[in-house]
């Protein structure tokens, strides 16, 4: 997946999805919080709190919010890389995060790396790019607080040259708290495409999501249709590939025989990580798919099929087969909502949890209630889904 505008090992269950009922949305979705800037994914704190990467709305808006218990939106820190990507100019910059105790890791898509190219879906360098740290993590450390990670604080656009030269930046708030803003891994921003009709055709590097800890980091690429591992080591900070995603069958009579993979989510399902697949042009009924990845050895086996366009997916248990499942769009090309459904890949049903939601892109499970946020990116809003108990 660039920006939005969008062999097994084991025996493959890969069941076809049969929808089973559809809710009364107005009844389970509730707005939690508004005015963000285009949030791409969120994060749940032990105490409940909520962290949201925003990809923003400009060059170099990108932020990291957080929003207290009672729907309370804080800046953690502003001016983050981002810029307006493709025709449509769509926010491209903070696309996952995750946070460890006062490190705090954010992953940084890849902005406007590109210009459209001279021929229909074509990207060319961008020479004037609004940020050197596209297409990679930051890491940010922060100094020691009472109350969690502070608040407040601002990068500016001078200083990202620095950053991307290797150095670390110290930022201050106004209570006089420090975090050090530095560079984790640059992952390629970009490989050549050459087209016939655009031979300066590029394909830009997009990561959009992120888990791991201290000892290690795992990050998908949208647009590569891989994972990458990460060590957090200083001085072994390269990525090294974990695994890849082949292109899937083309459901439609439209277009190429196969469509992109495009990896979209990424979470743990207990030993292993489970993958969701959003697919590309031109977004076939029941192409999408939620993928397990042995975390050691990068094998994959699909794990849940007959989805459409799935951004993101939420483990339910320990195999990845039970689970909650983010649709961006039940038909893409028709313009059509997304929504969250809730899936049992073993017995291949799926029942709508909450429809319609617009352009959604991450979830975050309430550990307090068990209901479901929900980012949606072009609505700058966070929305609650109400689960049943």
């Amino acid at each position: 997946m660039r920006a939005l505008s969008p062999h097994s090992w084991r025996a493959t269950l890969g069941l076809v999805l049969v929808l089973t009922g559809s809710p009364a949305a107005a009844q389970v979705v509730q707005e939690h919080v508004g005015g963000l800037r285009a949030p791409a994914k969120l994060f749940e704190l032990p105490q409940g709190q909520l962290l949201v990467a925003e990809a923003g709305n400009g060059p170099n808006t990108g932020r990291i919010s957080m929003i207290d218990r009672d729907a309370r939106r804080f800046t953690v820190v502003d001016g983050l890389p981002s810029g307006l990507h493709g025709p449509r100019l769509d926010p491209s910059g903070p696309s996952g995060l995750l946070q460890s105790g006062p490190r705090l890791y954010v992953l940084i898509g890849g902005g406007d790396t590109s210009l459209p190219g001279a021929a229909p879906q074509s990207e060319i360098v961008n020479p004037a790019a609004s940020s050197p740290l596209f297409s990679s993590v930051l890491l940010l450390e922060f100094s020691a607080s009472p109350d969690g990670l502070p608040l407040g604080f601002a990068l500016p656009s001078s200083a990202h040259a620095s950053v991307a030269a290797g150095n670390g930046v110290y930022l201050y708030n106004g209570r006089g708290d420090s975090v050090r803003v530095s560079r984790l891994v640059d992952f390629p921003d970009y490989v050549a495409e050459p087209r016939p009709d655009e031979p300066r055709n590029i394909r830009i590097s997009n990561p959009f999501g992120m888990v791991g800890s201290d000892s290690g980091l795992a990050v998908i690429d949208a647009s590569f249709n891989r994972i990458w591992k990460v060590a957090t080591t200083p001085g072994t900070t390269s990525p090294a590939l974990l695994a890849s995603f082949a292109p899937v069958p083309n459901t439609t009579n439209i277009g190429p025989p196969v469509s992109e993979a495009v990896p979209a989510g990424l979470r743990v399902a207990g030993d292993d990580f489970v993958v969701s697949l959003l697919t590309g042009f031109p977004f076939g009924p029941g192409a999408a798919s939620v993928w397990r990845v042995n975390r050691h050895t990068g094998a994959t086996e699909r794990i849940i099929g007959g989805l459409q366009t799935a951004i993101d997916v939420l483990p339910l248990d320990s195999s990845g087969t039970s689970a909650f499942v983010l649709e961006y769009s039940s038909n893409f090309l028709a313009g059509a909502t997304g929504r969250m459904l809730q899936v049992d890949g073993v017995r291949g049903t799926s029942l709508v949890m909450a429809a319609p939601l617009r352009t959604p892109t991450s979830m975050a499970r309430d550990t307090r209630t068990g209901d479901v946020f929900v980012a949606e990116f072009s609505a700058n809003r966070i929305v609650r889904v109400l689960i049943p108990r």
